[in-house]
């Protein structure tokens, strides 16, 4: 599960966006973003701001992520899933055991990660949820679920409606790394 996440620097929004950067259009800078909070996200057809999680209207709380092994069974999520998908761009991500320590996970060699979303359309402002996957070996003490993340090669598949297989979502997950960050 993904509950919070880093938002990108300055220079990471700069490069992403090049042309279209616009300072006054990005999200909080290098700070922790909450679920309920407005973040830019990707679409097929450019960045937007929406909110973190999804509000329906039969629930008091905010759906932050979807597992996507059954998010095309979900009456709630399938048509989003099919047809309104989004990106999220990040430093890094946090995750908590359950002991209640915190981690930060990151790919060491990559400056930006993109999670894969879907978003609904509401009046006013979007909302977007993050897919999450079943974490590896190697990670299940901390959580048994992470963030589903799109290799650069796969991003405008993505967005486009593409179907990926849980395959390709486990590949990006070889080189992820974390650290306890609890008694900082």
């Amino acid at each position: 599960m993904c509950g919070r996440f880093l938002s990108l620097s300055k220079e990471d929004w700069q490069e992403l966006l090049q042309e279209a950067y616009d300072e006054s259009k990005i999200p909080p800078i290098s700070q922790d973003i909450y679920p309920s909070q407005s973040y830019l996200v990707k679409t097929n057809t450019g960045f937007q701001m929406m909110h973190w999680g999804i509000e329906p209207s039969w629930k008091k709380m905010r759906i932050i992520n979807a597992r996507v092994e059954t998010v095309q069974e979900k009456a709630m999520f399938r048509k989003l899933y099919q047809a309104q998908r989004c990106i999220i761009y990040v430093k890094a991500f946090y995750e908590w055991d359950k002991q209640k320590h915190q981690y930060i996970v990151d790919k060491p060699n990559e400056k930006v990660l993109a999670l894969a979303g879907f978003y609904e359309k509401k009046e006013g402002q979007s909302e977007f949820v993050i897919m999450t996957q079943a974490a590896p070996k190697s990670f299940m003490h901390i959580h048994d679920r992470l963030p589903c993340m799109l290799y650069k090669e796969m991003q405008t598949a993505y967005t486009n409606g593409v179907t990926l297989d849980n395959q390709q979502y486990q590949q990006q997950l070889v080189n992820i790394a974390w650290k306890d960050i609890s008694n900082l």
